[in-house]
């Protein structure tokens, strides 16, 4: 975790802890600038845990949602369902391809459908 005072970057100190959750901490930052003493925020996501692992209950809900998704999905080409089709769409208009770049809904679709595989 940041630690106020801290200097970012070698242009940004933190200056104190806004607040926190279960995956972050968001903090007052200030440029180190005395010409521009601007404030803003940044977000500093917490490492994992390796003590406190998945708890049995959330993994089974976990399991059980992949499964009923990949049932209502069936056979059907992850490229025909809309909303993909949408994104990929999206990402075509960045000038991106869609198939070297996904979007995450579709990253976990894939990694999802691979579990079920094997």
């Amino acid at each position: 975790m940041p630690i106020i005072g801290e200097q970012l970057a070698g242009r940004y100190r933190i200056d104190g802890q806004l607040g926190t959750g279960g995956m972050a901490s968001v903090c007052v930052t200030r440029t180190s600038s005395s010409a521009s003493r601007r404030s803003s925020a940044a977000s500093f996501t917490q490492p994992a845990s390796k003590d406190s692992p998945t708890p049995p209950s959330l993994a089974a809900a976990f399991h059980e949602e992949t499964l009923a998704v990949l049932t209502r999905i069936g056979e059907t080409p992850l490229s025909e369902l809309l909303s993909l089709a949408a994104w990929r769409k999206v990402l075509r208009g960045f000038g991106v391809d869609p198939t070297q770049y996904r979007s995450a809904a579709e990253a976990l679709l894939r990694a999802s459908q691979a579990a079920g595989r094997s």
